[in-house]
């Protein structure tokens, strides 16, 4: 641990490559997780991940260390106090397309937001815990659903990146605040990537799983077909392959292209994150 957090510069990237090969090794068992609490862990691998961000190789490990210590209670907090989300959401939007540090990002980001969910009658992060977790205001929540999407568009083949998109977004609609961005920014994207991975049962289970939590059906866009009579949930969801009472080989999806991204503002880190 005193070896990462002695390392600032390009040309300490080897040691630290060494490091956090080691504590991502050590992190994935819960003893050891439990060991780690009680140290300094939090802070050394933000600021190695921080300090390292451009070394995708180097930061893959630390975003893989940060994954490891979400499941833990004590170090979830910590993580989510000192920053963890901000520091996931610049990883995604500053390597987009980077496959690994996406998908690592969005897994740790998921776990941070079960962690989280978990603790929240004990104190430790107030509920709706997502919402908690990707906006500290109100007016970034819009700015980090587009920044999601973006990223599962870059990605939009990749079977862990959708499945794990999608959890994440179906976590947030337990707060009603998310409802009208997703509406907007996610549906279309996550129609085509369910069209796409039909056959793969966990990816298309949580797209189907969120298309179904949203409210499509109190929607026009959505709701209304020719005869501009209203849908049943069921229903709107059949018609685009979604429903879980059509076969996976019968699916099919009148799609229309995805809703173009808009720029993210770049995100700044809380004032816990490591400078």
């Amino acid at each position: 641990m005193d070896t990462l957090g002695r390392c600032r510069v390009n040309d300490d990237r080897k040691v630290a490559k060494l490091a956090l090969g080691a504590l991502m090794n050590l992190s994935t068992n819960e003893a050891n997780r439990d060991t780690l609490a009680k140290t300094e862990v939090v802070g050394t691998i933000l600021l190695a991940a921080q300090t390292f961000m451009h070394n995708e190789h180097i930061l893959e490990l630390a975003i893989g260390v940060i994954s490891h210590l979400s499941v833990h209670h004590l170090c979830g907090r910590g993580l989510v106090e000192a920053g963890a989300v901000e520091a996931l959401l610049n990883f995604l939007q500053d390597h987009k397309e980077d496959l690994q540090v996406v998908t690592k990002s969005l897994v740790a980001l998921r776990r941070l937001e079960k962690t989280a969910s978990s603790a929240g009658d004990q104190g430790a992060v107030s509920h709706p815990a997502a919402v908690r977790l990707l906006a500290a205001v109100t007016s970034s929540l819009l700015a980090h659903i587009q920044l999601l999407v973006e990223a599962m568009e870059a990605h939009v083949y990749d079977e862990t990146v959708c499945k794990e998109t999608a959890l994440l977004f179906a976590s947030l609609t337990k707060s009603q605040v998310s409802i009208g961005p997703l509406m907007t920014f996610a549906v279309v994207p996550c129609m085509k990537a369910l069209e796409l991975h039909q056959n793969d049962a966990p990816a298309a289970d949580a797209l189907g799983n969120l298309l179904a939590l949203l409210p499509l059906e109190d929607d026009e866009q959505w709701s209304k077909g020719p005869d501009a009579s209203p849908k049943t949930t069921s229903e709107v969801l059949q018609g685009f392959g979604v429903a879980t009472q059509v076969p996976l080989n019968q699916r099919t999806s009148p799609l229309t292209s995805p809703v173009d991204g808009v720029r993210i503002p770049r995100i700044p880190p809380s004032s816990g994150y490591p400078s």
